[in-house]
């Protein structure tokens, strides 16, 4: 008996569904002075593989990182309202993409954050199986081969 069926599916190119995936950028460094527009999501640390920085020691593990409670104001780093999240290791601050261009201040100048990437539609595929040789009836809990194939 020679049994064919079809099955349609999405390949998802994004991740999970539910899951969102965050993007940060690199905006600043340590005792930089900075201006940041209300609403801005920042994190303030040091990301793993960082090099020590007193002395002899090794590099950073895993980040670590901080979520600062100052925005809209010009400040330095240093003056965020947060305790150092790596002591010994130099921090930088990172700015949440989002949908749009975010444009912040540091030093004086103009750094401008890009708007997330969008993802790409899901890709439509239909796969097509035969089994050839499948008797009829099937016998329960056997597992016989097919072809299967993707278009």
């Amino acid at each position: 008996m020679k049994t064919t069926l079809s099955i349609l599916f999405a390949l998802l190119t994004a991740p999970l569904i539910g899951q969102a995936t965050r993007a940060w950028v690199t905006v600043a460094s340590e005792n930089a002075t900075i201006s940041i527009p209300a609403g801005t999501t920042l994190r303030y640390g040091a990301p793993a593989g960082t090099a020590y920085g007193c002395g002899t020691g090794p590099a950073l593990a895993t980040a670590a990182w901080v979520t600062p409670t100052k925005t809209a104001t010009v400040v330095t780093t240093s003056a965020l309202g947060v305790s150092d999240p790596a002591p010994c290791y130099v921090k930088v601050l990172q700015v949440e993409e989002t949908t749009a261009v975010q444009t912040v201040t540091v030093n004086g100048k103009s750094v401008p954050v890009p708007a997330l990437a969008t993802p790409p539609a899901p890709k439509t595929y239909t796969v097509t199986c035969t089994a050839p040789n499948i008797p009829s009836p099937p016998v329960s809990g056997t597992t016989y081969p097919a072809t299967c194939v993707i278009q």
